[in-house]
């Protein structure tokens, strides 16, 4: 839980955040899905890897997955397993962070809005 701790507080002092709206990514789930039920409302998350075609040659590498509210009880209902192909749709943003120890670190996100199987 310490880099937990370590990557929230970075976040908070310089977390440099660069966003694409209505991004369209064919991507290949790479870990398996996780859904929680929180009080706030349902999450759920999972690592993918996005490969570019020739509609969509732009979002390309590893993501993290995120779908909240709504879409996380649809994306839910998919049953998606490492290895599953599918077409999603959302936001794609790029973070860039500087750790306590001096690294810096980039995490890109994917805030699904719809999936297809």
């Amino acid at each position: 839980m310490a880099f937990q701790t370590v990557y929230t507080d970075a976040l908070h002092r310089n977390g440099d955040v660069a966003c694409k709206e209505d991004e369209e990514t064919y991507s290949i789930i790479m870990a398996p899905v996780k859904f929680r039920k929180p009080v706030r409302g349902n999450e759920w998350h999972c690592t993918i890897r996005a490969e570019p075609d020739l509609l969509h040659p732009e979002p390309e590498g590893d993501f993290e997955a995120q779908a909240y509210q709504g879409n996380a009880d649809l994306a839910n209902k998919k049953h998606l397993r490492p290895g599953d192909r599918l077409l999603m749709q959302g936001t794609l943003q790029h973070q860039t962070i500087e750790l306590e120890n001096g690294e810096i670190t980039s995490i890109n996100h994917f805030f699904v809005t719809s999936l297809e199987v």
